[in-house]
């Protein structure tokens, strides 16, 4: 029996294409800059590999497209529905992914890993301890993933936001083999649990415990130029990098606590190469007797504490003859605010002030953030320590002092300023008498002044002081604010800079929009605003 079949013809376009008659160099080419240029999704190479069988083999043998890992996995309840039509949990379908990709990549080539993994807190609810154990057991399964390769890592970055999943991350890097392409290591810990001591402390990849190691971390990543470690409990007798140009410590445990001579011997060990260096709340014991240190290359200094004493210490160790960026935040009344705006600072801080005016190169420096760092009491005299009349500017004080060093200032940021700084910016000498002569204004090469977080009355004040003295104009003014004062006309800086620029931010909490919209007498512990300052009455 004969039987005749229709003749069905297609006309497929994309076979004629242009881009189908490429050149597989060029298609190389094309996917290496898909890929690895700035910005790109870490997905590119998936998705590439799928679009043809043609794209897929020229995708799979090209190493250099799989040799960006990246894993962000996030515990949250999945209502049943829809974790009935999930073919494979979210997480395991994340390690088939990365072991695709880690099998593509040629064994000499270096790998960057970034890991970011977010687990709901126990709260006793047994559905939830559940999603909890497996999360857990599935971080052990990248631990063991990634293990094999940690000799070819070129850039690690972990974000957690608890303690417990660093332990299972790192379960299988230890012992760990040398990592000669290692140059940026990037961990972070966050929220409130901690280490206890009988749990083994590490520099993730590193891997070190308690007990002495032959081998310090110079030995196992000799490239290393870039340590950042937020809530990560060190042992800071093995880890003593050579090369660093930027080290941030933030947080770190104490377990073991870090001594002035383990600190001193990191910062004299990088002495030649540190660029960067950036201390939040690194617990250090109080001392007064040491060797300053020279730290020549720095140009970068960040600077976070919670008790100005130790800050003090800090300050007098360090020598730093070509320091350009200065920040100094006051993390207890940021972790605080806005409860804690109109609390008096502590009279430590202007100790502080005179370290920094003894010690630093002030004049040097070309930026400067404060951040929720009060000059309170705001007229703080050196000889008698007590304070004048709050509608005075004292130039005598320390914040003078201070302020008039920076010389070479151009760009000031301050977070939740108090008066004290604002009107230094508006200091006008007056002409000089027979008896007596005035200081020059400070600050005479500032252009950008940023202000966030303010009190909306005492940027008012700042404003309408310049509407009548007139000082020199600057270049940016910039306020972030909340976006219901848009319309306050005293907040108008168009005619005090050449650019005003204006960030308004949609959503400020109904708590800290009434603290920044209060007047500054609602607070018993502030000055009440200074309309109008008298020029000749500001000494």
């Amino acid at each position: 029996m004969s039987s005749t079949f229709p003749i069905i013809s297609i006309n497929l376009p994309s076979i004629h294409s242009p881009i189908g008659n490429l050149e597989d160099k060029v298609l190389d080419y094309l996917f290496l800059v898909i890929c690895c240029s700035e910005g790109a999704s870490l997905n590119n190479p998936k998705i590439l590999s799928h679009v043809c069988g043609h794209w897929r083999r020229i995708a799979i043998r090209e190493p250099k497209l799989w040799t960006e890992i990246s894993v962000h996995e996030e515990l949250k309840r999945i209502p049943p529905t829809v974790r009935e039509k999930q073919k494979k949990p979210r997480f395991l379908a994340t390690l088939d992914r990365v072991e695709a990709f880690l099998r593509r990549s040629q064994d000499n080539l270096p790998l960057d890993v970034a890991i970011n993994l977010t687990i709901l807190p126990d709260n006793g609810d047994h559905i939830v301890s559940a999603l909890r154990s497996n999360f857990r057991l599935h971080t052990r399964m990248l631990s063991q993933l990634l293990s094999p390769y940690l000799g070819r890592l070129r850039c690690l970055t972990i974000v957690v936001n608890e303690y417990p999943c660093l332990l299972d991350l790192q379960v299988h890097f230890s012992p760990a083999p040398p990592m000669p392409y290692l140059c940026a290591l990037d961990i972070h810990a966050f929220g409130d649990s901690h280490p206890c001591l009988d749990e083994e402390v590490v520099a993730l990849p590193l891997g070190y415990s308690h007990a002495a190691s032959p081998c310090a971390v110079q030995d196992y990543c000799p490239r290393l130029t870039y340590a950042s470690l937020t809530g990560v409990p060190v042992n800071f007798q093995r880890f003593a990098p050579r090369n660093l140009t930027e080290l941030s410590l933030a947080r770190i445990p104490c377990v073991p606590a870090l001594t002035w001579h383990e600190f001193r011997e990191i910062l004299e060990a990088n002495e030649a190469t540190l660029e960067v260096l950036h201390l939040s709340s690194v617990s250090l014991p109080l001392m007064h007797a040491f060797l300053p240190i020279t730290l020549r290359n720095l140009s970068s200094l960040l600077l976070t504490y919670a008790k100005p004493e130790q800050l003090l210490c800090l300050i007098e160790m360090l020598h730093v003859p070509n320091l350009e960026y200065l920040s100094i935040i006051d993390d207890h009344r940021a972790a605080g605010f806005p409860l804690s705006y109109g609390v008096p600072c502590s009279q430590g801080f202007f100790s502080v002030l005179s370290g920094l005016i003894d010690n630093f190169p002030l004049s040097s420096i070309r930026e400067l953030e404060l951040a929720h760092v009060w000059f309170f009491p705001g007229r703080h005299e050196d000889a008698g320590g007590h304070v004048i009349n709050a509608c005075h500017l004292d130039i005598r004080a320390t914040a003078f002092d201070f302020f008039s060093a920076l010389e070479s200032l151009q760009v000031l940021h301050l977070v939740s300023p108090t008066t004290m700084p604002l009107d230094i910016l508006n200091y006008v000498p007056p002409p000089p008498t027979s008896h007596r002569t005035f200081p020059l204004p400070p600050l005479p090469n500032l252009q950008e002044l940023r202000l966030s977080e303010f009190n909306k009355h005492v940027v008012r004040d700042f404003l309408l002081t310049r509407t009548c003295i007139y000082p020199r104009n600057l270049e940016t003014i910039h306020l972030e604010m909340p976006s219901n004062w848009a319309g306050d006309i005293y907040l108008d800086v168009q005619p005090f800079c050449k650019t005003p620029e204006i960030e308004l931010v949609p959503r400020v909490g109904k708590r800290m929009f009434t603290v920044l919209n209060k007047p500054p007498a609602y607070w018993m512990s502030q000055f009440p605003p200074r309309r109008i300052l008298d020029p000749h009455h500001m000494w």
